[in-house]
C-alpha cells in the first residue's frame, strides 16, 4: 500500500510507474487511485468547489487538460471549450512545437523551452528563422528519472507548402524498434500508416509531411542532463500580406 499526498503524489506515482514490480500494468495504480480519488471530491464542502473549478480553469487555459470524446456531442462541447486539443484552422500564419518524449523517462518535468521567431517580408512570402532552445535541469536529482537524457521528438507545424531553407544543431540518431512489429502480434494505425506514407526525408535526420492541413517538420532533439540544445529552422511560408495587415496564430 502507499500513502499519498499533495506533497508526495507525483514522485511515488512515477516511482511505482518507472520502477514498480507490475510491469504488465504499470500504470495499475492510477486506475486504482482515481475512484478514490473522485470519492474524496465528492465528499468536499461546497466552499471548496470553487477553488477546484479554479484549478481546472487554468489547467484548461495552459493546455494541461485536454480531451478527446467518441461521443461527438461531447467532443463539440470539449472544442467549443478549448480543451479538444485540435490543430486549429486559420488563414494567416501558424506556428505549433510539439515535443514527444521517446524513453526520455519523466526528464521532460525538469526540461525548459523557449522559442524565439523572427520573420522578415520578401516578394515570395515570409522568411522565418525559428530558434527552439530546451534546458535540462536534471543531472543531480533526487529521483533517478530526472536524470535521464532527453529524448525528444520535435514536431513543427506550419502553414501549408511552407519550405524549410536550412537547420541546426538538431540531433541525428538511429533508434531500433523495442519489438518485432512485423510478427503478427500488432495492428498498424490507419493514421499515423497514412502520415508515414507521406512523409519524405528533406534533409538529413529531418522529415517532412502533412498532416492537419499543415505542413509539418520532424527531427530529434536530445539533450543530456544539466545541459542546454538549441535548433534553429529557417523556413518559408507562403502566406501573403493583404492591407498591410498580418497575424501570426502560435497554438500551444
Amino acid at each position: 500500500d502507499k500513502y499519498l499526498n499533495s506533497e508526495n503524489f507525483l514522485a511515488e506515482i512515477q516511482e511505482e510507474v518507472e520502477y514498480g514490480e507490475n510491469r504488465t500494468e504499470p500504470k495499475q495504480i492510477l486506475i486504482d487511485f482515481v475512484p478514490k480519488f473522485l470519492e474524496k471530491l465528492s465528499g468536499l464542502e461546497k466552499e471548496k468547489w470553487a477553488e477546484i473549478f479554479a484549478i481546472l480553469s487554468e489547467g484548461v487555459e495552459q493546455k494541461h487538460i485536454l480531451a478527446y470524446f467518441k461521443d461527438q456531442t461531447m467532443e463539440k462541447a470539449a472544442l467549443a471549450g478549448g480543451f479538444g486539443g485540435e490543430i486549429k484552422k486559420t488563414e494567416q500564419d501558424y506556428l505549433s512545437v510539439v515535443h514527444t518524449n521517446v524513453k526520455g523517462s519523466k526528464s521532460d518535468a525538469v526540461t525548459e523551452n523557449s522559442y524565439i521567431l523572427k520573420s522578415n517580408l520578401n516578394s515570395e512570402g515570409l522568411d522565418h528563422a525559428l530558434s527552439i532552445i530546451r534546458k535540462h535541469r536534471g543531472g543531480k536529482h533526487d529521483l533517478g528519472f530526472y536524470n535521464r537524457t532527453n529524448y525528444d521528438y520535435v514536431r513543427v507545424l506550419v502553414p501549408a507548402g511552407s519550405t524549410l531553407l536550412d537547420i541546426s544543431g538538431h540531433s541525428l540518431v538511429k533508434f531500433s524498434p523495442i519489438a518485432d512489429y512485423d510478427n503478427g502480434e500488432f495492428v498498424t494505425d490507419a493514421d499515423l500508416a497514412e502520415y508515414e506514407k507521406g512523409a519524405s526525408q528533406i534533409r538529413p535526420g529531418v522529415k517532412a509531411w502533412r498532416e492537419a492541413g499543415k505542413t509539418v517538420f520532424g527531427f530529434w532533439l536530445n539533450v543530456e542532463p544539466g545541459k542546454t540544445e538549441k535548433v534553429v529552422l529557417k523556413y518559408q511560408t507562403p502566406v501573403q500580406i493583404k492591407n498591410g495587415d498580418y497575424s501570426l496564430l502560435v497554438q500551444k
